[in-house]
């Protein structure tokens, strides 16, 4: 299987430039390199513009979701559509999706870990599901979003259930790039599977967080 990882510049609180981004970067991919699957990092449409959130977030996934059904029809392509926030009954989510080759939203998954340090509490509600196993190409495979990464009970369930790649959507800050790196590999060593990360680079200018490229 050939993954592609897309670690993109997030235009801040720009869903539709970022979504075109997007377009034009599987275009090249596909015509370049083949892929199997692609990757999106955290919060692709927006960055972690929190405190207008609520302004950019998408209304239950009716935009994002069917532009990446269409890019996954369109280039015969499974997608990790990172996470995207996602206004649903007036609360809004950190919510990953997955399409697969068809076009078929296989699974959905809102972050349940949200990060106190950057408020996330304040601006976006918590999932209240855990990870659960899915499948691409016959292969069991797990998904979490940023902040998850610290917590092993969720994804040790993933492994006992068979999954043999785990995919980590992120905005991950440069300062804690010792961590990013040494528990992706802790990850992987503990529950014996591959673990596929997609971060984002750039800086926000709200808050002048430096992110890396991994």
């Amino acid at each position: 299987m050939k993954i592609s990882i897309y670690q993109m510049e997030i235009i801040p609180g720009n869903p539709m430039e970022n979504m075109k981004k997007v377009r034009a970067w599987i275009e090249k991919e596909v015509k370049n390199s083949g892929p199997d699957v692609i990757v999106l990092p955290e919060m692709w449409t927006t960055s972690y513009t929190l405190e207008d959130i609520h302004h950019y977030a998408d209304d239950n996934g009716q935009t994002i979701i069917p532009f990446l059904q269409t890019m996954a029809q369109t280039f015969n392509i499974n997608i990790i559509g990172g996470s995207f926030a996602n206004k649903v009954n007036g609360k809004i989510f950190n919510t990953a999706v997955v399409i697969n080759r068809q076009g078929e939203a296989i699974y959905q998954y809102d972050k349940v870990h949200l990060v106190p340090m950057l408020n996330e509490p304040k601006y976006l509600e918590g999932g209240r599901i855990v990870p659960e196993v899915f499948e691409l190409d016959g292969i069991k495979m797990g998904l979490i979003i940023c902040y998850d990464l610290r917590f092993p009970e969720v994804i040790r369930p993933l492994a006992l259930e068979g999954a043999e790649v785990l995919f980590i959507v992120a905005e991950w800050p440069i300062e804690r790039l010792n961590h990013w790196r040494n528990i992706q590999i802790t990850r992987a060593i503990e529950n014996q599977l591959f673990v596929v990360s997609c971060n984002n680079v750039g800086s926000y200018q709200s808050t002048k967080a430096k992110l890396l490229q991994v």
